[in-house]
């Protein structure tokens, strides 16, 4: 698997949120994130479904921008007050997700106040594993772009 070294990145767990099953761990953690989003922000969230979770506990904020590459974020938030950007570039059907140079062109001019991110593996040296090298350039350009940085795993 193709990876990245990760500096600078707050991580929330599975252990943060001490739930009873996958499910509602992973929700807790999307509650725990959604905290840190705030009236104002303007939010990078990347194509990962951890991060899609956090879409329900912040429809109700104000003046919020989400930038994305995920087609299903874009969907969540449709009938929200959030303005939301998509960053365009090759779709991948499969994955719900633009890659590619369009979407990196496109974040390179985006600064936000904060990048909610996963992957499928990190490593114990603290590299990001993931299942493309397009996802991986795409997040490195989306924590470039991003004062604070919040990876999302859970402990499996």
């Amino acid at each position: 698997m193709p990876s990245t070294p990760i500096e600078f990145v707050r991580r929330l767990t599975e252990q943060d949120a001490t739930p009873s099953t996958a499910e509602t761990a992973f929700s807790t953690l999307a509650e725990q994130a959604a905290q840190l989003i705030h009236d104002g922000d303007t939010v990078i969230f990347d194509s990962s479904s951890t991060v899609r979770r956090i879409c329900p506990h912040i429809r109700k904020r104000k003046n919020l921008k989400i930038i994305t590459n995920n087609i299903r974020i874009c969907k969540e938030l449709q009938d929200t007050d959030i303005t939301v950007y998509v960053t365009g570039g090759e779709y991948f059907k499969k994955r719900h997700c633009f890659l590619g140079l369009y979407a990196e062109r496109f974040l390179a001019n985006v600064n936000a106040d904060s990048v909610f991110f996963s992957c499928k593996g990190l490593s114990e040296s603290g590299f990001i594993t993931d299942v493309s090298e397009d996802e991986i350039s795409l997040r490195s350009v989306m924590l470039r772009q991003a004062r604070d940085r919040y990876f999302l795993c859970d402990d499996s």
